[in-house]
């Protein structure tokens, strides 16, 4: 969500930067009908009412973004307290990276093509005791397990991807988000949760 947030102030920035050329140029023209000519620049930052406006169209709520901050402040204060963030992040990167390799060697191909991981881990060191991952065809898919210790989710290949990501790039990411949040919810759970 912060990316998108970000992403939506930037196009408002580079539209601020657009006018200000075309002003620019405007103003240090010579030539008046060359300087008209060049106010056809601005007619896509104008409204209806003959105002430049900028961001009309972002949305400036950025919804449950500061539930989530506070939500990962209280992991991130957790797992320090606890000496776990090392390796936290380390079963993050053994995750991630058997992710790559099993999709690098076994690409998903079709719609509905899974992608299945099952971390075994101990619970108070957080340090991982067997991964595995697998893809395949929907009828080979296993049943997920969410218990202290063992995690197995999947997510099949789909067509909606956010725009200019790969679609195997999305399932993984999926898959380990899923895994990663599952290990640390279930550590340390929502106090406000019932």
């Amino acid at each position: 969500m912060f990316v998108e947030q970000k992403e939506e102030l930037r196009k408002i920035v580079f539209d601020m930067e657009e006018v200000l050329g075309a002003i620019d140029a405007v103003l240090t023209e010579k030539d008046p009908r060359r300087a008209l000519e060049l106010m056809d620049d601005l007619r896509d930052h104008v409204d209806g009412y003959g105002k430049i406006t900028f961001g009309g169209r972002a949305d400036f709520h950025w919804g449950d973004f500061p539930t989530a901050l506070d939500t990962h402040d209280r992991w991130r204060q957790g797992l320090q307290a606890d000496g776990l963030l090392e390796p936290y992040i380390a079963m993050g990167d053994k995750l991630q990276k058997a992710l790559l390799a099993h999709t690098t060697a076994h690409p998903l191909t079709e719609k509905g093509d899974f992608l299945q991981a099952t971390l075994e881990y101990d619970p108070t060191t957080l340090n991982v005791t067997n991964l595995s991952v697998k893809s395949g065809k929907p009828p080979e898919r296993e049943t997920e397990i969410k218990a202290s210790g063992h995690v197995r989710m999947a997510r099949s290949l789909d067509e909606w991807v956010p725009r200019k990501m790969n679609p195997t790039d999305y399932t993984i990411e999926n898959v380990w988000w899923n895994i990663m949040r599952y290990v640390i919810e279930e550590r340390y759970p929502d106090p406000d949760f019932d």
